[in-house]
């Protein structure tokens, strides 16, 4: 009795991450062919194929869509990386999930009004640099709390969403992922002084 239960829960699951999953794609789907804008509720679950209430049984809004994206997508993997001591592969994971899904990226970036993509993205990644700073041993651990955590996180999740949003919307084949990889890291380890090339006298 026990295993028809557990059974059942299982294929109940399956079935909710199903239409969830389906629900996505639609906006997905969506994205790519019209304005953010005019995307609608009822849109989303037409291309999903299911009635338009299901989509409250997951999303309170269309931009909560871009959190589920995001959670699934990127940052479970990012977390991962921390648990299995890789966190040098975080920034190249980061910006190989943006130039996978480039198209898709830079049309939320262009979002306006708020909330937009932006927000939701930096509140993901700040998030996330905080959760790095308290779980990590640091180099300097006065200087960071002096600073205080939260304003650090701010201070690289700043820099980072700039230079992918500059990446979505790089038209230059000139610069390739590995380009924008090495310009991030160069920048958030040096100080705007340190930049320059000053003549020896």
């Amino acid at each position: 009795m026990r295993l028809r239960t557990d059974t059942r829960q299982v294929v109940f699951l399956a079935e909710e991450r199903n239409t969830q999953d389906l629900l996505v794609a639609s906006f997905k789907s969506l994205m790519m062919k019209i304005p953010f804008k005019k995307i609608t509720i009822k849109k989303i679950t037409d291309g999903a194929g299911v009635i338009r209430p299901t989509f409250y049984n997951y999303f309170s809004d269309k931009f909560m869509i871009f959190e589920q994206i995001l959670d699934q997508e990127l940052f479970k993997t990012l977390y991962s990386l921390v648990e299995i001591n890789m966190v040098t592969e975080i920034i190249p994971v980061i910006f190989a999930y943006f130039n996978k899904n480039k198209d898709f990226y830079k049309k939320a970036f262009n979002i306006e009004g708020q909330p937009n993509f932006i927000s939701i993205l930096s509140d993901k990644i700040e998030t996330f640099a905080i959760y790095l700073l308290q779980e990590l041993p640091l180099q300097d651990e006065e200087a960071i709390q002096t600073l205080g955590m939260e304003n650090v996180a701010k201070f690289y999740t700043n820099g980072l969403v700039q230079v992918l949003y500059h990446y979505c919307h790089n038209l230059n084949d000139d610069y390739d992922i590995d380009f924008y990889i090495h310009a991030y890291t160069y920048l958030a380890s040096h100080s705007l002084t340190d930049i320059f090339e000053i003549p020896l006298e």
